[in-house]
């Protein structure tokens, strides 16, 4: 064993009070209602089931929802490079006179309304019938007057374009499908809280059996290393008896083969002590080198006067009856 050398009384301080913690903290005095309340604080399948709830508990509030309007808003920005524009070049419009432009086209006939077809078009008269000269390029009639359209007149500037659209959704018959939606929901979170309840029945069930183990198991110990002194003295006496020749020596043999016997079952009582407080320390979350100082014993066994009550109790105050018993009235 080495010993540490320091000049700081503080650091002195420090070590003894993890020590003395130490000591304490590996010889802690439980009763049984401690177990079981430090088990249900350290089990992971009660956590889990506890993060399980919370989740279904979300979705049943989710589907509460369902019943409430629905708003959606989207928006968005995008920006053009180039500007844009009507007109790949600069385009002429035809100008009429407003009869023609309400009675169409055919109000132009040469023989009924040769001044309008004059004031309309390009013509030239043959036989003193004014006729439309057509464009030697294109095919087309010409007309007296256009309207210019500039190119550059009818561009854009969409270089930024900022938008966006609000709706609104209520429904308004489904077929019972939100009203199913949300029995289902609270169905299951019945169900999720009722297999909390059992995980934390199960976790109880289990810390008492390792806990009463423990004890039986010290019982057991101490019967038996009782058993062996009284062997022990009851061997000295007859060996005693036997240099006196009193007795013959097969009834010492008999002595020693009953020690030998009472010895081996001490050995297995403390292995199974021993095997009892690593798996109760493994349930409360201690390490398994903790050594617990439970502090209730055996004492009197105490029989049920009516076990029928005692079931029909434990049938009314299950869980997960309940959750189906309630799942039957949402139906």
């Amino acid at each position: 064993m080495q010993l540490i050398k320091t000049k700081h009384p503080v650091l002195w301080i420090i070590l003894l009070s993890s020590f003395i913690t130490g000591s304490l903290k590996a010889q802690e005095q439980m009763t049984l209602q401690e177990c079981r309340e430090r088990a249900l604080k350290h089990n992971k399948k009660i956590e889990i089931a506890t993060e399980n709830e919370l989740a279904v508990n979300s979705l049943e509030k989710s589907a509460k929802t369902l019943y409430y309007p629905n708003i959606k808003f989207n928006g968005g920005y995008f920006r053009m490079n180039q500007q844009f524009s009507l007109f790949s070049e600069n385009m002429f419009l035809p100008v009429v006179p407003q009869e023609v432009f309400r009675n169409g086209l055919s109000v132009l006939d040469p023989r009924e309304n040769p001044d309008l077809l004059r004031e309309t078009m390009v013509t030239q008269d043959v036989n003193g019938v004014p006729l439309p000269v057509e464009d030697t390029e294109s095919g087309n009639p010409m007309f007296e007057q256009y309207a210019l359209l500039p190119r550059d007149e009818a561009k854009f500037n969409l270089q930024n374009v900022f938008f966006g659209n609000i709706g609104l959704k209520q429904p308004i018959y489904m077929g019972g499908k939100i009203k199913q939606t949300n029995n289902i929901a609270k169905y299951s979170s019945q169900m999720m809280e009722a297999k909390r309840h059992e995980s934390e029945a199960d976790v109880i069930v289990e810390t008492d059996e390792r806990y009463w183990k423990v004890i039986s198991l010290k019982e057991k110990v101490r019967l038996a290393e009782e058993y062996k002194k009284r062997l022990d003295s009851l061997l000295t006496e007859v060996q005693n008896l036997h240099e006196e020749g009193i007795i013959t020596k097969n009834k010492v043999m008999e002595v020693r083969v009953k020690k030998n016997k009472v010895e081996l079952q001490l050995l297995k009582a403390k292995n199974g002590l021993e095997m009892g407080r690593m798996a109760l320390n493994q349930t409360l979350g201690f390490s398994t080198d903790t050594t617990l100082h439970l502090a209730d014993s055996l004492g009197e066994v105490t029989q049920l006067t009516n076990p029928e009550n005692f079931r029909k109790k434990a049938l009314e105050e299950r869980a997960e009856i309940h959750a189906l018993n309630n799942y039957q009235k949402l139906q």
